[in-house]
């Protein structure tokens, strides 16, 4: 029969009692716990923010201006094609006559 092995002292700190491993289990739990209703905190208040933020937003009157008087894609299209060479080279041949 073999005798038992004598522990050094990291492997006999690492050994838990069963006292010791439960206290250890419900720490760890309260610790994500912990950690999770601190990150649904932070994220509802950042989401709460930005609603508020979005609602409560008021324009600048010069960037509403802008957007309001801004050219539609069919106007810069016939805006682009008056200004082309090729138009400005037709126009030119039948003012020549």
């Amino acid at each position: 029969m073999k005798s038992p092995q004598p522990m050094s002292y990291n492997q006999a700190k690492t050994v838990k009692t069963p006292n010791k491993a439960k206290q250890a289990n419900t720490s760890k739990k309260l610790g994500s716990l912990i950690k999770y209703g601190v990150f649904l905190a932070v994220f509802s208040g950042i989401m709460v923010f930005a609603a508020y933020s979005f609602i409560s937003h008021n324009p600048k009157p010069i960037a509403q201006k802008f957007f309001e008087n801004r050219k539609m894609g069919q106007d810069y299209q016939d805006y682009k094609d008056n200004e082309s060479a090729k138009k400005k080279a037709e126009r030119n041949v039948f003012l020549q006559d």
